[in-house]
Protein backbone atom coordinates (compact mmCIF):
# COMPACT_ATOMS: atom_id res chain seq x y z
CA UNK A 1 0.00 0.00 0.00
CA UNK A 2 1.49 3.29 -1.04
CA UNK A 3 0.81 6.27 1.19
CA UNK A 4 0.75 8.54 -1.86
CA UNK A 5 -2.81 7.35 -2.33
CA UNK A 6 -3.83 7.60 1.34
CA UNK A 7 -5.68 10.88 0.90
CA UNK A 8 -7.16 10.14 -2.55
CA UNK A 9 -8.53 6.61 -2.48
CA UNK A 10 -11.48 7.25 -0.15
CA UNK A 11 -13.25 9.30 -2.80
CA UNK A 12 -12.66 6.78 -5.62
CA UNK A 13 -11.66 7.43 -9.24
CA UNK A 14 -15.25 7.94 -10.41
CA UNK A 15 -16.21 10.43 -7.71
CA UNK A 16 -12.89 12.26 -7.99
CA UNK A 17 -14.13 13.82 -11.22
CA UNK A 18 -17.22 15.06 -9.40
CA UNK A 19 -15.69 16.51 -6.23
CA UNK A 20 -17.78 19.37 -5.11
CA UNK A 21 -17.99 22.57 -3.17
CA UNK A 22 -19.63 22.32 0.25
CA UNK A 23 -21.14 25.22 2.20
CA UNK A 24 -18.35 27.56 3.26
CA UNK A 25 -18.41 27.66 7.02
CA UNK A 26 -17.12 30.89 8.54
CA UNK A 27 -15.01 30.54 11.65
CA UNK A 28 -15.80 33.40 14.01
CA UNK A 29 -13.12 35.46 15.69
CA UNK A 30 -12.89 33.87 19.12
CA UNK A 31 -9.91 35.75 20.45
CA UNK A 32 -10.99 39.32 19.74
CA UNK A 33 -13.78 41.30 18.13
CA UNK A 34 -11.46 44.21 17.44
CA UNK A 35 -9.53 44.83 14.23
CA UNK A 36 -5.81 44.27 14.13
CA UNK A 37 -3.03 44.89 11.64
CA UNK A 38 -2.34 42.34 8.91
CA UNK A 39 0.68 42.66 6.63
CA UNK A 40 1.82 41.04 3.41
CA UNK A 41 5.02 39.07 2.88
CA UNK A 42 6.88 42.16 1.56
CA UNK A 43 5.95 44.25 4.59
CA UNK A 44 4.89 47.14 2.34
CA UNK A 45 1.13 46.65 2.60
CA UNK A 46 -0.97 46.61 5.77
CA UNK A 47 -4.68 46.36 6.51
CA UNK A 48 -6.62 46.99 9.71
CA UNK A 49 -9.25 44.27 9.86
CA UNK A 50 -11.04 41.72 12.00
CA UNK A 51 -10.31 38.03 11.50
CA UNK A 52 -13.40 36.18 10.23
CA UNK A 53 -12.10 32.75 9.31
CA UNK A 54 -10.30 30.63 6.74
CA UNK A 55 -11.71 29.56 3.38
CA UNK A 56 -9.49 27.19 1.42
CA UNK A 57 -6.11 28.89 0.94
CA UNK A 58 -7.26 32.35 2.01
CA UNK A 59 -7.84 34.11 5.31
CA UNK A 60 -11.08 36.09 5.45
CA UNK A 61 -10.79 39.58 6.96
CA UNK A 62 -13.47 42.21 7.61
CA UNK A 63 -12.55 45.90 7.64
CA UNK A 64 -14.21 48.41 9.95
CA UNK A 65 -16.34 49.65 7.04
CA UNK A 66 -17.80 46.17 6.63
CA UNK A 67 -15.88 45.24 3.47
CA UNK A 68 -14.77 41.60 3.50
CA UNK A 69 -11.49 40.61 1.84
CA UNK A 70 -10.03 37.19 1.15
CA UNK A 71 -6.24 37.31 1.32
CA UNK A 72 -4.17 34.30 0.11
CA UNK A 73 -2.38 32.88 3.13
CA UNK A 74 0.78 32.45 1.08
CA UNK A 75 0.94 36.26 0.60
CA UNK A 76 0.76 37.07 4.32
CA UNK A 77 3.85 37.85 6.36
CA UNK A 78 5.15 35.19 8.71
CA UNK A 79 3.70 37.07 11.69
CA UNK A 80 0.27 37.39 10.07
CA UNK A 81 0.25 33.72 9.04
CA UNK A 82 1.10 32.75 12.61
CA UNK A 83 -1.71 35.00 13.91
CA UNK A 84 -4.19 33.47 11.45
CA UNK A 85 -3.17 30.01 12.60
CA UNK A 86 -3.57 31.02 16.25
CA UNK A 87 -7.08 32.38 15.69
CA UNK A 88 -8.02 29.42 13.52
CA UNK A 89 -6.98 26.96 16.24
CA UNK A 90 -8.82 28.98 18.87
CA UNK A 91 -11.99 28.74 16.79
CA UNK A 92 -11.48 25.00 16.37
CA UNK A 93 -10.97 24.48 20.10
CA UNK A 94 -14.06 26.52 20.94
CA UNK A 95 -16.23 24.62 18.47
CA UNK A 96 -18.33 21.63 19.54
CA UNK A 97 -16.46 18.34 19.86
CA UNK A 98 -15.78 16.58 16.59
CA UNK A 99 -18.72 14.47 15.49
CA UNK A 100 -16.29 11.63 14.91
CA UNK A 101 -16.73 10.56 18.53
CA UNK A 102 -20.31 9.56 17.77
CA UNK A 103 -19.50 8.53 14.21
CA UNK A 104 -17.12 5.79 15.28
CA UNK A 105 -19.45 4.14 17.77
CA UNK A 106 -20.98 0.71 17.11
CA UNK A 107 -21.68 0.65 13.37
CA UNK A 108 -24.85 -0.45 11.66
CA UNK A 109 -24.57 -4.05 10.46
CA UNK A 110 -24.27 -5.04 6.82
CA UNK A 111 -27.48 -5.32 4.81
CA UNK A 112 -26.17 -8.49 3.15
CA UNK A 113 -26.75 -11.97 4.53
CA UNK A 114 -23.46 -13.67 5.39
CA UNK A 115 -23.01 -17.04 3.60
CA UNK A 116 -21.89 -20.04 5.60
CA UNK A 117 -18.40 -19.93 4.04
CA UNK A 118 -17.78 -16.30 5.06
CA UNK A 119 -14.45 -16.00 6.91
CA UNK A 120 -14.37 -14.44 10.36
CA UNK A 121 -12.42 -11.18 10.24
CA UNK A 122 -9.71 -10.69 12.89
CA UNK A 123 -10.66 -8.35 15.71
CA UNK A 124 -8.95 -4.97 15.79
CA UNK A 125 -9.07 -2.40 18.62
CA UNK A 126 -11.31 0.64 18.04
CA UNK A 127 -9.77 3.51 16.13
CA UNK A 128 -9.05 6.58 18.27
CA UNK A 129 -10.48 9.96 17.28
CA UNK A 130 -8.68 11.73 14.46
CA UNK A 131 -6.32 14.36 15.96
CA UNK A 132 -7.50 17.95 15.66
CA UNK A 133 -5.18 20.83 14.74
CA UNK A 134 -2.43 18.33 13.97
CA UNK A 135 0.73 19.16 12.07
CA UNK A 136 1.34 17.52 8.71
CA UNK A 137 3.79 15.09 10.29
CA UNK A 138 1.31 14.18 13.03
CA UNK A 139 -1.39 13.61 10.42
CA UNK A 140 0.80 11.35 8.27
CA UNK A 141 1.94 9.42 11.34
CA UNK A 142 -1.64 8.91 12.57
CA UNK A 143 -2.95 7.81 9.16
CA UNK A 144 -0.02 5.43 8.67
CA UNK A 145 -0.29 3.89 12.13
CA UNK A 146 -4.05 3.42 11.97
CA UNK A 147 -3.97 1.95 8.46
CA UNK A 148 -1.34 -0.57 9.56
CA UNK A 149 -3.32 -1.27 12.76
CA UNK A 150 -6.34 -2.38 10.73
CA UNK A 151 -8.30 0.82 10.12
CA UNK A 152 -8.40 1.79 6.43
CA UNK A 153 -11.48 3.87 7.32
CA UNK A 154 -8.98 6.40 8.66
CA UNK A 155 -8.87 7.63 5.06
CA UNK A 156 -12.50 8.73 5.35
CA UNK A 157 -11.83 10.65 8.56
CA UNK A 158 -8.73 12.23 7.00
CA UNK A 159 -11.13 14.32 4.90
CA UNK A 160 -12.49 17.61 6.27
CA UNK A 161 -15.89 17.30 7.90
CA UNK A 162 -17.71 19.34 5.26
CA UNK A 163 -16.32 17.19 2.44
CA UNK A 164 -17.52 14.08 4.27
CA UNK A 165 -20.90 15.73 4.74
CA UNK A 166 -21.03 16.55 1.02
CA UNK A 167 -20.49 12.96 -0.01
CA UNK A 168 -22.87 11.73 2.68
CA UNK A 169 -25.69 14.07 1.66
CA UNK A 170 -29.12 12.55 1.02
CA UNK A 171 -29.09 13.88 -2.55
CA UNK A 172 -25.82 12.15 -3.45
CA UNK A 173 -26.79 8.87 -1.81
CA UNK A 174 -30.19 8.95 -3.54
CA UNK A 175 -28.44 9.37 -6.89
CA UNK A 176 -26.10 6.45 -6.14
CA UNK A 177 -29.07 4.31 -5.10
CA UNK A 178 -30.87 5.13 -8.35
CA UNK A 179 -27.79 4.10 -10.32
CA UNK A 180 -27.36 0.84 -8.40
CA UNK A 181 -31.01 -0.17 -8.87
CA UNK A 182 -30.93 0.75 -12.54
CA UNK A 183 -27.82 -1.34 -13.28
CA UNK A 184 -28.43 -4.21 -10.87
CA UNK A 185 -29.53 -6.64 -13.59
CA UNK A 186 -26.37 -5.88 -15.55
CA UNK A 187 -23.89 -6.31 -12.72
CA UNK A 188 -25.57 -8.99 -10.63
CA UNK A 189 -24.33 -11.91 -12.79
CA UNK A 190 -20.77 -10.60 -12.58
CA UNK A 191 -21.20 -10.11 -8.82
CA UNK A 192 -22.38 -13.70 -8.44
CA UNK A 193 -19.35 -14.91 -10.41
CA UNK A 194 -16.86 -13.13 -8.18
CA UNK A 195 -18.62 -14.36 -5.05
CA UNK A 196 -18.42 -17.90 -6.40
CA UNK A 197 -14.67 -17.44 -6.91
CA UNK A 198 -14.36 -16.37 -3.26
CA UNK A 199 -16.33 -19.43 -2.19
CA UNK A 200 -13.97 -21.72 -4.13
CA UNK A 201 -10.87 -20.15 -2.57
CA UNK A 202 -12.32 -20.59 0.92
CA UNK A 203 -14.07 -23.99 0.65
CA UNK A 204 -11.38 -25.62 -1.50
CA UNK A 205 -8.35 -24.25 0.32
CA UNK A 206 -6.53 -27.58 0.57
CA UNK A 207 -7.13 -28.38 -3.09
CA UNK A 208 -5.75 -24.97 -4.06
CA UNK A 209 -2.65 -25.37 -1.89
CA UNK A 210 -2.04 -28.88 -3.26
CA UNK A 211 -2.28 -28.04 -6.95
CA UNK A 212 0.78 -29.25 -8.93
CA UNK A 213 2.18 -25.74 -9.41
CA UNK A 214 2.18 -25.01 -5.67
CA UNK A 215 3.19 -28.52 -4.69
CA UNK A 216 6.39 -28.09 -6.73
CA UNK A 217 7.21 -24.70 -5.23
CA UNK A 218 10.26 -24.37 -2.95
CA UNK A 219 9.45 -25.08 0.71
CA UNK A 220 10.07 -21.48 1.75
CA UNK A 221 7.75 -20.14 -0.96
CA UNK A 222 5.05 -22.64 -0.05
CA UNK A 223 5.35 -21.65 3.60
CA UNK A 224 4.82 -17.97 2.73
CA UNK A 225 1.83 -18.83 0.52
CA UNK A 226 0.31 -20.87 3.33
CA UNK A 227 0.77 -17.99 5.79
CA UNK A 228 -0.83 -15.36 3.58
CA UNK A 229 -3.58 -17.56 2.12
CA UNK A 230 -6.27 -16.95 4.77
CA UNK A 231 -5.65 -13.17 5.07
CA UNK A 232 -5.67 -12.82 1.27
CA UNK A 233 -8.88 -14.79 0.75
CA UNK A 234 -10.50 -12.96 3.67
CA UNK A 235 -9.42 -9.64 2.18
CA UNK A 236 -10.83 -10.60 -1.21
CA UNK A 237 -14.16 -11.64 0.33
CA UNK A 238 -14.61 -8.57 2.55
CA UNK A 239 -13.49 -6.12 -0.15
CA UNK A 240 -15.86 -7.57 -2.70
CA UNK A 241 -18.73 -7.72 -0.19
CA UNK A 242 -18.13 -4.07 0.71
CA UNK A 243 -18.35 -3.05 -2.94
CA UNK A 244 -21.58 -5.04 -3.29
CA UNK A 245 -23.29 -3.60 -0.22
CA UNK A 246 -24.89 -0.62 -1.93
CA UNK A 247 -27.87 -0.71 0.44
CA UNK A 248 -25.74 0.10 3.50
CA UNK A 249 -23.94 2.76 1.47
CA UNK A 250 -27.04 4.49 0.09
CA UNK A 251 -29.78 3.90 2.67
CA UNK A 252 -27.58 4.70 5.65
CA UNK A 253 -24.33 6.56 5.00
CA UNK A 254 -20.76 6.31 3.78
CA UNK A 255 -19.79 6.79 7.42
CA UNK A 256 -21.68 3.67 8.50
CA UNK A 257 -20.32 1.76 5.50
CA UNK A 258 -16.74 2.78 6.34
CA UNK A 259 -17.16 2.04 10.06
CA UNK A 260 -18.51 -1.46 9.32
CA UNK A 261 -16.24 -2.63 6.51
CA UNK A 262 -13.11 -0.67 7.45
CA UNK A 263 -12.12 -2.83 10.46
CA UNK A 264 -13.20 -6.04 8.67
CA UNK A 265 -10.98 -5.31 5.67
CA UNK A 266 -8.34 -3.84 7.95
CA UNK A 267 -8.21 -6.95 10.12
CA UNK A 268 -7.08 -9.01 7.13
CA UNK A 269 -4.65 -6.29 6.03
CA UNK A 270 -3.18 -6.24 9.52
CA UNK A 271 -2.76 -10.01 9.41
CA UNK A 272 -0.95 -9.71 6.07
CA UNK A 273 1.35 -7.04 7.48
CA UNK A 274 2.17 -9.35 10.38
CA UNK A 275 3.70 -11.95 8.05
CA UNK A 276 5.71 -9.43 6.01
CA UNK A 277 9.50 -9.74 6.26
CA UNK A 278 10.75 -8.09 9.46
CA UNK A 279 11.36 -4.39 8.98
CA UNK A 280 10.04 -4.24 5.41
CA UNK A 281 7.07 -1.97 6.13
CA UNK A 282 9.03 0.21 8.55
CA UNK A 283 11.80 0.57 5.99
CA UNK A 284 9.32 1.91 3.46
CA UNK A 285 7.44 4.25 5.79
CA UNK A 286 10.64 5.81 7.12
CA UNK A 287 11.54 6.83 3.56
CA UNK A 288 8.49 9.11 3.34
CA UNK A 289 9.69 12.68 3.70
CA UNK A 290 7.35 15.21 5.33
CA UNK A 291 8.07 18.92 5.11
CA UNK A 292 5.73 21.55 6.51
CA UNK A 293 6.64 24.94 5.06
CA UNK A 294 4.17 27.01 7.11
CA UNK A 295 0.99 26.61 9.14
CA UNK A 296 -1.09 25.76 6.08
CA UNK A 297 1.28 24.24 3.49
CA UNK A 298 3.67 21.33 3.15
CA UNK A 299 4.82 18.48 0.94
CA UNK A 300 4.99 14.70 1.03
CA UNK A 301 7.82 12.99 -0.86
CA UNK A 302 7.00 9.33 -1.37
CA UNK A 303 9.34 6.71 -2.88
CA UNK A 304 7.94 4.81 -5.87
CA UNK A 305 8.63 1.19 -6.93
CA UNK A 306 10.61 2.38 -9.97
CA UNK A 307 13.06 4.28 -7.78
CA UNK A 308 11.60 7.73 -8.40
CA UNK A 309 9.98 9.98 -5.82
CA UNK A 310 6.46 11.36 -6.00
CA UNK A 311 5.89 14.75 -4.40
CA UNK A 312 2.42 15.80 -3.25
CA UNK A 313 1.66 19.39 -2.33
CA UNK A 314 -0.39 19.34 0.88
CA UNK A 315 -2.63 21.99 2.41
CA UNK A 316 -4.35 22.36 5.74
CA UNK A 317 -7.92 22.74 4.54
CA UNK A 318 -10.66 23.26 7.12
CA UNK A 319 -8.88 21.37 9.85
CA UNK A 320 -7.42 18.49 7.79
CA UNK A 321 -4.28 18.11 5.70
CA UNK A 322 -5.26 17.10 2.16
CA UNK A 323 -3.63 17.42 -1.30
CA UNK A 324 -3.86 20.94 -2.68
CA UNK A 325 -5.32 19.50 -5.87
CA UNK A 326 -8.19 17.96 -3.92
CA UNK A 327 -8.88 21.24 -2.10
CA UNK A 328 -8.90 23.11 -5.39
CA UNK A 329 -11.29 20.69 -7.07
CA UNK A 330 -13.61 20.77 -4.07
CA UNK A 331 -13.68 24.56 -4.16
CA UNK A 332 -14.41 24.61 -7.90
CA UNK A 333 -16.87 21.74 -8.29
CA UNK A 334 -18.30 21.09 -4.88
CA UNK A 335 -21.86 22.17 -5.41
CA UNK A 336 -22.31 19.95 -8.46
CA UNK A 337 -21.55 16.48 -7.05
CA UNK A 338 -25.09 15.09 -7.32
CA UNK A 339 -25.64 16.82 -10.67
CA UNK A 340 -22.39 15.37 -12.04
CA UNK A 341 -23.38 11.90 -10.89
CA UNK A 342 -26.73 12.25 -12.63
CA UNK A 343 -24.94 13.40 -15.78
CA UNK A 344 -22.70 10.32 -15.67
CA UNK A 345 -25.78 8.13 -15.36
CA UNK A 346 -27.31 9.76 -18.42
CA UNK A 347 -24.09 9.30 -20.39
CA UNK A 348 -23.98 5.65 -19.32
CA UNK A 349 -27.55 5.12 -20.50
CA UNK A 350 -26.78 6.75 -23.84
CA UNK A 351 -23.64 4.65 -24.31
CA UNK A 352 -25.48 1.42 -23.55
CA UNK A 353 -28.22 2.39 -25.97
CA UNK A 354 -25.64 3.18 -28.64
CA UNK A 355 -23.99 -0.19 -28.06
CA UNK A 356 -27.20 -1.85 -29.07
CA UNK A 357 -27.10 -4.46 -26.34
CA UNK A 358 -23.41 -5.30 -26.81
CA UNK A 359 -22.67 -4.59 -23.14
CA UNK A 360 -25.41 -6.96 -21.99
CA UNK A 361 -24.22 -9.59 -24.46
CA UNK A 362 -20.64 -9.29 -23.20
CA UNK A 363 -21.85 -9.63 -19.61
CA UNK A 364 -23.90 -12.72 -20.42
CA UNK A 365 -20.99 -14.31 -22.30
CA UNK A 366 -18.70 -13.61 -19.36
CA UNK A 367 -21.22 -15.10 -16.93
CA UNK A 368 -21.65 -18.25 -18.99
CA UNK A 369 -17.90 -18.79 -19.16
CA UNK A 370 -17.56 -18.18 -15.42
CA UNK A 371 -20.29 -20.70 -14.59
CA UNK A 372 -18.94 -23.32 -17.00
CA UNK A 373 -15.48 -23.16 -15.45
CA UNK A 374 -16.08 -22.32 -11.80
CA UNK A 375 -18.87 -24.79 -11.09
CA UNK A 376 -16.57 -27.80 -11.73
CA UNK A 377 -14.04 -26.30 -9.28
CA UNK A 378 -16.70 -25.79 -6.63
CA UNK A 379 -18.16 -29.29 -7.17
CA UNK A 380 -14.80 -31.09 -7.21
CA UNK A 381 -14.57 -33.75 -4.50
CA UNK A 382 -11.02 -34.94 -5.19
CA UNK A 383 -7.69 -33.28 -5.94
CA UNK A 384 -7.69 -34.85 -9.40
CA UNK A 385 -11.11 -33.38 -10.24
CA UNK A 386 -10.02 -30.00 -8.96
CA UNK A 387 -6.78 -29.99 -10.95
CA UNK A 388 -8.61 -30.98 -14.10
CA UNK A 389 -11.17 -28.20 -13.63
CA UNK A 390 -8.36 -25.73 -12.90
CA UNK A 391 -6.85 -26.51 -16.27
CA UNK A 392 -10.11 -25.39 -17.85
CA UNK A 393 -10.02 -22.13 -15.92
CA UNK A 394 -6.48 -21.41 -17.11
CA UNK A 395 -7.50 -22.10 -20.69
CA UNK A 396 -10.52 -19.81 -20.29
CA UNK A 397 -8.37 -17.00 -18.86
CA UNK A 398 -5.97 -17.28 -21.79
CA UNK A 399 -8.80 -17.16 -24.30
CA UNK A 400 -10.63 -14.34 -22.49
CA UNK A 401 -7.65 -11.97 -22.63
CA UNK A 402 -8.67 -10.90 -26.11
CA UNK A 403 -12.41 -11.08 -25.49
CA UNK A 404 -15.06 -8.33 -25.42
CA UNK A 405 -14.69 -5.48 -22.97
CA UNK A 406 -16.87 -5.58 -19.89
CA UNK A 407 -18.49 -2.46 -18.45
CA UNK A 408 -16.17 -0.55 -16.16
Amino acid sequence: MFLAEFFLRPIGPCLTRCLCLGILVGLGDIASLHGETWSDISGKFNIEAEYVGVEGTAVVLRRSDGVVAKVPIAKLSAESRARAQQLYQAAQNAAPADAQASETTQPIASSLAQPDFAPTPPNVPPMPAFPENASLQQTVTFVTEQALAGHPEVLWYALPQDIRAGFDSAEVRSTLQEASVEQQSLYQPISDGFMKACEILIRKKQFVLNTPALAMAPPQAKQIITQVYDPLTGLAYESFTALSDMKLLTEHSIRDWANYYGPRIGGHLHALAAVAPPGMIQQYTTQIQVQQTDAFHGTLSIPQPDGTTKTIEMEQYRGRWIPQELAKVWEEKGASLAADLKKQMEESRAQMKANGGQTEAATQAFTQMIDANLNPLLNASTQEEFDQALGGVIAMATMFQGGPALPQ
